[in-house]
């Protein structure tokens, strides 16, 4: 299916849809998209864009080559004049590889994000005025994001935001250099863009990703390996991934203002041991720098992190020597082979690399009132809340997994006595600890003191909630 325009039924494209089947949405997901994908900015998005001090751009260069870059600027350097226009009073540094891409009818994408209150917003449209006097961009989809994943600092601006001669110029690096690697082992955060071509044009998106310090490793070979954890469901970035490989990702330095841009090519990893070993993943991807650009002090702020700055959903996820130790110790590291999502070619998805996405209900057989318990990760989707999050055996009732995943289901007692919680099951089973007291029904589960039952109609380890 190809991207739809705003208002028609699924606003996704075919790579995003192939994503929301691997984990059971798609259906959902096409009816909340038109909901939440506008092609305008409300309001409150034309606000809050003209408060910010820099905006993360993705575009693409004349060669293809996708990149991601930040665009700094005193306070009202972005405005919007009416609801389908964004304009920029800033002008990039010409020697910026993320702006090369910026001529007149060029596709970009666009990120708002204010790192002291973990606001963020998108934008993703298209160039129609790149002079002298700055950007003019029209919208084509915009979009809130959630505040996950996003570490708490306070800026400051060092310099006048156009001084670019203040900078030092660019230098090209082997992505395999030190210091490309020791600019990535310490980063908290990085954004990266992505795009697509299909019959309407090009279309590109830039996205935020956070993790604790050390989360995005970097392999033998000069490669990336990124955890990817719960999010809004719409897999903007990874449906890219499947039709168009290639991606550019930029690590900024908050302390220093240098900036690490890189660009190659992105690959999705949908099974491996090491997905159920990194706490909070609930898959991994791949990229494999072909050039990496350093730019010091290209940012004229500096940032600095609060005590309390890091994000509470940041702080329940692993890191890699955990994973490796864990791996280790089960002995699973010479068995495991990594099963790789194919890029999608021309107008087919391969389907068999996902498998089925859900058990018809009707067709399964009953589960018994206390079947065994999951004794392995389970992948838990909150469709009408658009997350997803893993339960891991050992860490609580379902009711907790979704606290702890910033929802705020209605419960009263906890202990299964009076019913409150009772939340429709749309895929997979639960089971409990001890028989609760009161009655959920057939389709419904007490998540207040249910766990995910090992599924023995499909084997699956997904459970849908309609929640």
């Amino acid at each position: 299916m190809d991207r739809q325009e705003i208002g028609k039924p699924n606003p996704f494209h075919r790579g995003e849809i192939a994503m929301q089947t691997a984990v059971g949405v798609a259906e959902r997901m096409g009816k909340v998209g038109p909901q939440v994908i506008r092609n305008f900015m409300p309001n409150q998005h034309r606000e809050f864009f003209a408060q910010l001090p820099f905006i993360v751009l993705g575009a693409v260069d004349a060669s293809g080559d996708a990149w991601a870059t930040l665009i700094a600027g005193n306070p009202g350097f972005l405005h919007s004049p009416d609801p389908q226009t964004l304009e920029f009073a800033a002008i990039p540094d010409p020697r910026d590889p993320g702006v090369a891409g910026l001529g007149d009818g060029s596709a970009i994408g666009l990120l708002g994000i204010e790192l002291h209150t973990r606001r963020r917003n998108r934008m993703n449209g298209r160039v129609v005025t790149h002079d002298a006097g700055g950007l003019r961009v029209n919208v084509e989809h915009a979009f809130g994001n959630c505040p996950q994943y996003i570490q708490l600092r306070d800026w400051q601006m060092v310099r006048g935001p156009d001084d670019h001669l203040a900078v030092s110029q660019p230098i090209a690096l082997d992505p395999k250099d030190p210091r490309v690697q020791a600019l990535i082992t310490a980063a908290d955060t990085f954004f990266v863009a992505s795009y697509i071509d299909d019959e309407t044009g090009r279309h590109v998106d830039v996205s935020h990703r956070g993790g604790k310090s050390g989360f995005v490793r970097v392999n033998a070979d000069g490669s990336l390996t990124i955890p990817d954890f719960a999010g809004n469901l719409h897999f903007n970035t990874l449906g890219n991934f499947l039709i168009n490989p290639k991606a550019g990702l930029v690590f900024p330095d908050f302390e220093t203002g240098d900036l690490l841009q890189l660009t190659g090519d992105a690959e999705v990893v949908l099974d491996s041991s090491e997905i159920a070993a990194f706490a909070g993943a609930e898959r991994l991807w791949t990229f494999r720098p072909r050039r990496a650009v350093l730019r010091h002090e290209a940012l004229p702020l500096r940032f600095v992190f609060r005590p309390e700055g890091w994000s509470p959903n940041i702080l329940r996820t692993g890191d890699w020597d955990r994973v490796r130790r864990r791996l280790d110790a089960e002995k699973l590291h010479s068995n495991w082979r990594p099963f790789r999502v194919e890029r999608i070619v021309e107008e087919s998805i391969h389907a068999e690399a996902f498998g089925p996405a859900s058990v018809d209900r009707q067709q399964a057989p009953a589960e018994p009132a206390l079947a065994r318990a999951a004794a392995g990760p389970v992948d838990v989707v909150f469709v009408r809340s658009g997350q997803e999050a893993r339960w891991q055996p050992g860490s609580g009732s379902l009711l907790e997994l979704a606290e702890a995943s910033g929802l705020t289901p209605d419960f009263s007692c906890r202990n299964g006595r009076c019913g409150t919680c009772a939340t429709r099951v749309l895929a997979g089973s639960v089971t409990y600890p001890s028989p609760p007291a009161a009655r959920a029904g057939a389709e419904h589960a007490l998540i207040c003191c249910a766990l995910p039952a090992a599924d023995k109609v499909s084997g699956s380890n997904q459970l849908v909630l309609d929640l």
